[in-house]
């Protein structure tokens, strides 16, 4: 809430439970099974009173949906219904074959929601506020540090490339999520591959190359440049060479960032499980939330 809430914000919170009857059918009528739904009914009712008192402490519209189905699918219906601007959710850290053969809920709604997608990964809150305010947490002041926490200016790693999915992240950001205060770290990642025999670096077709690749690396860096200088925010940009999605988790961890934005080209699901992209190696491995905005649904 601290990362990415403004005041006026309406929240929708909804919670998708799926209660899997016995196999036998039979089984229906025990004892075993009436207390196994008055369990799950159970947590629904704590689950559904934990967010609405959450909501009233913090003075927050909020419309509470509880519901039965697949979660992924659910939430992404009801983002849409309900005019959604972005959505939130929470990913528990699976391991990347579990993740990949099963897949999550963060995943699912990442790859479906035809807006921003919002992944907070586990225990991110209590690992910043450990490392950060390492005294006031080991003295029992959780309460304190948090709030100092929150206080902070926000530091926020944005990743670029020349695309124009990458300056809808950015414009995004800077329309829906920028506050006064806000420090940005702008990350390109660049990788120019070497021809495959050695004496072609010698070629002239070799050496354009190379020119062409340092003027689009200026020009990015000129473009997002003007861009900052235009917000009048505090700017810091990295350019380097090597693989993007390892840069920008290993930047925004040097950084300290509060949270990292990128876009998403939006690859299919066989060549995204397959080759991965930027998008999906920042949500797996980053230490902080992650802003990912979709390539506009309407776009090729």
């Amino acid at each position: 809430m601290s990362n990415i809430y403004h005041e006026g914000d309406k929240l929708v919170i909804i919670h998708s439970h799926e209660l899997h009857p016995p196999v036998m059918p039979h089984m229906i009528l025990t004892d075993e099974w009436t207390r196994e739904v008055a369990k799950h009914e159970k947590t629904i009712n704590e689950l559904e009173r934990r967010y609405e008192e959450k909501c009233k402490a913090l003075k927050l519209s909020a419309k509470i949906i509880v519901t039965d189905g697949p979660p992924g699918e659910i939430i992404c219906k009801q983002a849409k219904e309900q005019g959604a601007s972005f959505i939130v959710v929470g990913s528990r850290g699976t391991g990347t074959i579990r993740r990949t053969i099963l897949g999550s809920v963060s995943d699912y709604v990442l790859h479906h929601a035809h807006m921003p997608v919002v992944v907070v990964p586990k225990s991110y809150r209590m690992d910043y506020v450990r490392v950060h305010y390492r005294v006031e947490f080991q003295c029992g002041q959780l309460e304190k540090a948090e709030s100092m926490a929150a206080a902070e200016s926000r530091v926020v790693v944005i990743a670029v490339d020349a695309s124009d999915h990458a300056e809808k992240a950015f414009n995004w950001y800077k329309d829906q999520v920028y506050r006064k205060g806000d420090k940005l770290v702008v990350v390109h990642s660049h990788e120019l591959h070497p021809p495959a025999l050695p004496h072609a670096m010698a070629t002239e077709e070799w050496k354009k190359e190379v020119q062409k690749h340092e003027q689009y690396i200026k020009d990015l860096e000129e473009k997002y440049k003007a861009k900052c200088e235009a917000m009048e925010v505090s700017a810091k940009i990295i350019i380097q060479g090597g693989n993007p999605g390892e840069h920008v988790c290993k930047i925004a961890e040097k950084e300290h960032a509060t949270l990292i934005v990128c876009g998403s080209r939006g690859m299919g699901t066989v060549r995204r499980t397959i080759l991965g992209s930027t998008s999906d190696y920042i949500i797996h491995h980053a230490h902080c939330p992650c802003l990912v905005v979709p390539k506009d649904k309407h776009s090729k």
